[in-house]
């Protein structure tokens, strides 16, 4: 009977993963940074589709690219990069054309996001109206792992390289003075 209600326990627990990852944590502001969202299947899948929220004062995206998911059985695959609405990337969706389905992790889809120079700040990404669907269309189980995103500001490099040498300087003043 354990064994039994243990079976059906980690069946209903298991759950397609997806999960935002992106190339780095902390970026600074004015510059760009990738998200991949890397779908780890509990069962075999054929399509995607999800929106993604952020803060458009701080990111802005600028580009949406099909990962290897579903081309990884060599199969033809359909990709729609979706439409930039403020602060939404709506309809992000793709599938494996014709019959195919896929149980092998892969990325799903990359984003390059741009940061808004000046800005620090946290900046929360994450996903919305998620779907992962079998080669029947039905929606399987998912479970999603959001992101953020730390912006530093901009170091103005001549000033640092001035108040590098000013310090140095000094340094090498009251070094003389001490020899003196």
């Amino acid at each position: 009977m354990i064994t039994i209600l243990l079976i059906f326990t980690f069946t209903a627990s298991a759950a397609t993963q997806v999960t935002l990852q992106p190339s780095s944590e902390v970026v600074e502001s004015g510059s760009s940074v990738t998200v991949d969202i890397f779908v780890d299947p509990d069962t075999e899948i054929a399509g995607m589709q999800f929106d993604l929220k952020f803060d458009s004062s701080l990111l802005q995206v600028t580009n949406v690219t099909e990962g290897d998911l579903f081309k990884q059985s060599g199969t033809e695959t359909f990709f729609n990069p979706g439409q930039n609405d403020t602060e939404t990337l709506k309809n992000v969706y793709g599938c494996i054309q014709g019959i195919g389905e896929v149980s092998t992790s892969g990325i799903f889809a990359t984003m390059t996001l741009s940061s808004t120079p000046g800005k620090r700040d946290m900046a929360q990404i994450y996903l919305q109206n998620v779907t992962v669907s079998s080669q029947e269309g039905n929606a399987v189980q998912t479970s999603v792992n959001n992101t953020s995103i730390i912006l530093t500001k901009t170091r103005n490099y001549d000033n640092f390289q001035n108040e590098l040498i000013q310090r140095l300087v000094e340094e090498l003043t009251l070094n003389r003075q001490s020899y003196a």
